[in-house]
């Protein structure tokens, strides 16, 4: 199944990114991508461990619960965070 790239993933994308760029997620690296075919927002983080894209991850959740979460989860979609 494919699903389009939207107006509404590319605004919830740029929020999400614009959001967390402010966040100390304690990382060498990150961005954000969307997956189509699971509908997900994914934080891929480039982390030491797992130990530490769990902690990146709710530092970012943290971050984004009372903002664009709740818009991501409106819009039928999901958040994940990944290690890369």
């Amino acid at each position: 199944m494919t699903v389009e790239i939207t107006d509404k993933v590319q605004e919830l994308h740029q929020k999400l990114t614009d959001c967390l760029s402010r966040v100390k997620l304690e990382v060498a690296g990150r961005f954000v991508y969307f997956e189509p075919e699971f509908q997900l927002f994914i934080l891929a983080v480039h982390s030491t461990s797992p130990e530490k894209t769990e902690s990146a991850g709710n530092l970012a959740l943290d971050a984004i619960r009372d903002t664009v979460l709740s818009e991501i989860s409106e819009a039928g979609f999901y958040f994940a965070c990944k290690q890369i």
